[in-house]
């Protein structure tokens, strides 16, 4: 009878035994994934930092680009300006020229019809 016992504890020795490595086996495997889990985590949040430092990059661009665009549009306001002064000078000048021109004209008109008489 002793031997039975020592038999049954035995068996029931083996059992918790291989209870505990199921459950050591069990609890592997869900460190495993948690460290799986954090890994994938981390690399997203990696991504998601690569990103925002990206799009940081992109509005500071933008930004430069639209001061820039401000900057010429004024530059092309003025020029703009100073051409239609420049212009306006042209005309007047040009005008005057053609007044002068014109006195001329019909003061030899006049001078050749005096001379005619």
């Amino acid at each position: 009878e002793v031997d039975r016992y020592k038999k049954l504890i035995n068996e029931r020795d083996a059992e918790s035994e291989q209870r505990y490595k199921r459950l050591l086996a069990d609890r592997e495997a869900e460190h495993q994934a948690w460290l799986q889990q954090a890994a994938a985590r981390e690399k997203d949040l990696m991504e998601h930092q690569k990103a925002a430092t990206e799009a940081s990059a992109l509005r500071d661009e933008i930004e430069r680009l639209q001061r820039l665009l401000v900057e010429r549009e004024a530059d092309l306001q003025r020029r703009g300006q100073l051409m239609q002064v420049e212009l306006d000078r042209v005309r007047a000048e040009a005008a005057d020229r053609e007044a002068s021109l014109q006195s001329r004209m019909q003061q030899r008109e006049r001078d050749f019809l005096a001379n005619q008489q």
